[in-house]
């Protein structure tokens, strides 16, 4: 946050002038504040004298930086929809009083208005159980965002994996995604809510999110599954480095 500084010359015949663009600026902390041109820039919350001289005259002021508080919370995305067994992931960004804005999707607390329609993760990723409205929310203390999500009728019938049978030397790392194929014809990212597992973890392990990493020459058959429905590929590790 800047402010700008003004500086107001006193003569010998009472009379009164702007010297502004005449002065020298500076501050007892630039830790908390610093005078960039003619403006003061607030850094960090404290207190600084700014100092302004003209020639051998000078004059001095106080300000204060008070410390940002949070004054609102914004879910993204604010309206989605998505099908059955599908997912979004919701972040809260917080708006502070000083007009700056923080990430603070860690910190809140998710819920969603109807458990049995959608669930959501501490991590904020939501996955959608039936048909309907819902309405998600971010609290954090006595503040709370909301966002709207329909849940369409469509349900999941396919998966899809990316890469698709990838031969790779030992050491490089790979990221699968899983695209899913709903009931009403649209696809959509579903990454996030399929089990990855690897045939063969001594030449390919898999975590949680789809990363895989090849370590011996051989063959692995990677499956993603969700909801009873799974997807594979094959991944061919060359001794090559």
């Amino acid at each position: 946050t800047s402010r700008p500084l003004t500086v107001t010359g006193v003569y010998a015949d009472g009379s009164s002038g702007d010297v502004t663009a005449m002065a020298m600026f500076s501050t007892s902390n630039t830790l908390v504040a610093v005078v960039r041109g003619r403006n003061l820039t607030a850094l960090s919350p404290g207190e600084v004298t700014v100092t302004a001289s003209v020639g051998t005259l000078i004059a001095t002021g106080r300000a204060t930086v008070p410390r940002a508080t949070l004054r609102s919370i914004e879910v993204i995305p604010g309206m989605s929809s998505v099908g059955v067994g599908g997912t979004v992931q919701y972040s809260a960004t917080g708006v502070l009083s000083d007009g700056s804005r923080t990430d603070v999707s860690a910190a809140v607390l998710w819920e969603t208005s109807d458990p049995m329609l959608a669930r959501i993760a501490p991590s904020g990723l939501l996955t959608t159980l039936a048909p309907g409205s819902v309405t998600v929310t971010a609290r954090l203390g006595m503040l709370f965002g909301t966002a709207a999500l329909q849940v369409d009728a469509s349900t999941l019938v396919g998966l899809t994996l990316n890469p698709t049978e990838p031969t790779v030397p030992i050491g490089v790392r790979l990221r699968f995604t899983a695209q899913g194929r709903f009931s009403d014809g649209t696809t959509g990212d579903v990454t996030p809510t399929v089990t990855w597992e690897s045939s063969n973890p001594v030449s390919v392990t898999i975590d949680t999110n789809g990363s895989a990493i090849a370590r011996a020459g051989g063959r692995a058959t990677i499956t993603a599954s969700v909801g009873g429905l799974s997807a594979s590929t094959v991944v061919t590790v060359t001794t090559a480095r």
